[in-house]
């Protein structure tokens, strides 16, 4: 995934617009003072961190294929010297949440990835989770034990639906791509409000 800004003078219906290309999403928002946020999300197998010195020319290369305004954005960026920030959207999945009097909340212990939409709302449940087991229980490890024994099945749960919207989100291939824009145009709004439902359901039961 990669974020910036960028002075442009292109004007935007609505002030949010998107453009989907197989593996690659562009999301652009409008600011004021003729100024775009920009975040470009693609689909990529190497397990390394991405960028380095040569950020542009990483993105550069996601966005060949994609539409000409996307391509135009990202040369205007470079010219402008645009401060361009690039992050791998990884699962986070530690063995254990705590060691000792130490504990982790929220991604440092579970990420979701943006492609939950649930990541703000888990962190919350989970620390009402800790805190109400700290209040009941004799000592901090036994506290941070009886916590994530709480929490990590819906955590575990919740990952493994992230893992294939990710799939879907994001399809790599033409045909997969094309597919999965007819299935969206075909799939029932009650299909789409009970995934949803099914995602904040978690969260209060967790909560309970």
């Amino acid at each position: 995934m990669a974020v910036y800004n960028v002075e442009s003078h292109i004007k935007l219906e609505p002030d949010c617009v998107s453009y989907t290309t197989p593996g690659n999403l562009g999301i652009f928002y409008c600011l004021s003072g003729q100024r775009l946020v920009v975040l470009n999300i693609w689909r990529d197998d190497n397990p390394e961190p991405q960028g380095g010195e040569d950020r542009f020319g990483v993105l550069k290369e996601v966005c060949k294929g994609s539409y000409s305004l996307a391509q135009q954005v990202v040369k205007r960026a470079e010219e402008e010297g645009s401060s361009l920030m690039i992050h791998s959207l990884t699962l986070v999945n530690p063995p254990r949440w705590s060691r000792g009097r130490i504990v982790l909340v929220g991604d440092s212990a579970f990420c979701l990835t943006f492609f939950s939409g649930q990541g703000a709302g888990m962190t919350l449940v989970a620390s009402e989770v800790l805190c109400k087991a700290i209040k009941a229980m004799p000592d901090l490890p036994s506290a941070f034990s009886n916590s994530e024994k709480q929490m990590r099945p819906a955590i575990t749960r919740l990952q493994s639906r992230v893992r294939a919207l990710a799939a879907a989100y994001l399809p790599t291939g033409t045909v997969a791509f094309h597919t999965r824009n007819i299935l969206l145009r075909l799939t029932l709004r009650w299909v789409v409000a009970y995934y949803h439902r099914k995602g904040i359901s978690e969260e209060i039961m967790v909560a309970q």
